[in-house]
């Protein structure tokens, strides 16, 4: 099997260090086929900065890894530089300039390489260039819909729902990564083939603490995630915390590990608190420390009611860390049928989360041996190497589909 597999989002010029989801799921898939790799590089105006961040802080410009061929896992990976504008202003231009730009390229490689199958990561834009080269060349296109139907919506770009959905239609199949992703996928398209196709995670090696024989003081909680979205519920989470401290008496406090646009007024937030030193702001810290940083906590919580997946929460399962999270977003549907660990709330409110907290504090011995030992049975359901076989069979069966012996 021969995949090309488009996207805009591989992250460019970290080739010696090969760390991110979208880096291991291109080794899994080189498992069980042969596949090509064209990421597109979208140079941002000023106010976006010229530069890429990978998880660990190092900075790569875009200028030295434009135009240019890498490999990662034994993975040959194009970088092709496109210039482009704010999504938020046109939602149809920049995939044109993509596709016009680079056309004779991508369409010399579907010559040479004769691919059985193009995949796409991210709806947009690269999935037009692949829906055209898939036509051309009678090659099925399949697309990953990583995004968050929801969070667009909500920021009020709805151009850009309907922009995306008009592409899934004409896709062959549509991957979605868990139970809720394709509800919501299916709530606003009607496709033959919707598939549930989990992401992974790597687990630290690492050796957890003993389970406690009572509840700590103070119960230390942790939010792990970008600041760049309201649906988060960071703000409803720090009111949470302090309604807790104030009504109860409890000492509460939490720990805001990433960074984004709202960092500002969220920071704003909690200085207006009656506790303000209960809340304390890392912004994001090395890949490599993470899993250290969680294991100093007691409770994961992440109220965000809109994931597509949502990996933080596998990183809280492998810290063996009780969670509070929303019922409705990601993964967590799966994670509820194999851990006891976990406290779902309906709505991500500030009563809610109070609530949860309350419950989690009291019981807090019971929940946290309930995360212990569900840590190793979620780290096997969200292995690489399940993943591979998933997308190993999904694929297979579909060229099977297209194409009968």
């Amino acid at each position: 099997m021969r995949i090309l597999l488009l996207t805009d989002r591989f992250p460019a010029g970290t080739e010696n260090s090969p760390s991110t989801w979208m880096h291991r799921h291109v080794q899994a898939l080189s498992s069980f086929a042969e596949v090509d790799v064209v990421n597109f590089v979208r140079m941002m105006t000023r106010l976006k900065a010229m530069l890429i961040r990978d998880h660990s802080g190092h900075r790569f410009s875009q200028r030295n890894v434009a135009q240019k061929t890498e490999e990662v896992f034994g993975v040959p990976v194009r970088h092709l530089r496109v210039f482009s504008i704010p999504d938020s202003l046109s939602w149809q231009v920049n995939p044109w300039l993509m596709y016009l730009r680079h056309r004779s390229v991508l369409r010399s490689m579907m010559r040479d390489r004769n691919y059985d199958l193009i995949l796409v990561h991210f709806v947009h834009p690269s999935a037009l260039s692949a829906l055209r080269l898939g036509a051309l060349y009678n090659v099925p296109v399949v697309i990953a819909e990583n995004e968050t139907l929801e969070v667009y919506l909500s920021e009020g770009s709805s151009r850009g729902v309907r922009w995306m959905l008009s592409r899934l239609r004409t896709s062959e199949a549509i991957i979605t990564q868990c139970e809720a992703h394709a509800a919501s996928v299916r709530g606003h398209i009607e496709h033959p083939r919707i598939l549930i196709l989990p992401l992974a995670f790597d687990p630290q090696p690492q050796q957890l603490p003993l389970l406690p024989s009572e509840t700590p003081s103070p119960l230390r909680c942790v939010f792990l995630g970008r600041l760049d979205d309201e649906n988060k519920g960071v703000a409803a989470a720090i009111e949470g915390v302090m309604r807790v401290r104030r009504e109860t008496g409890i000492d509460v406090t939490l720990t805001v590990i990433g960074d984004g646009v709202l960092r500002g007024e969220l920071e704003r937030l909690a200085a207006k608190q009656p506790y303000p030193d209960a809340v304390t702001f890392l912004g994001w810290i090395a890949r490599d420390s993470l899993s250290t940083r969680l294991r100093d906590h007691h409770v994961f919580l992440f109220p965000s009611a809109a994931e597509s997946f949502g990996l933080v929460y596998l990183e809280a399962a492998e810290a063996a860390l009780p969670m509070i999270v929303n019922r409705n977003a990601g993964v967590v549907r799966e994670l509820l049928r194999l851990s006891e660990g976990i406290q779902p709330i309906l709505e991500s409110t500030t009563g809610q989360i109070a609530e949860a907290l309350i419950h989690v504090h009291d019981a807090y011995p019971r929940f946290r041996g309930a995360a212990i030992e569900a840590r190793e049975e979620i780290l096997e359901a969200f292995s690489w190497e399940k993943h591979a076989e998933q997308y190993r069979q999904a694929l297979t069966d579909l060229l099977k589909e297209k194409r009968p012996l």
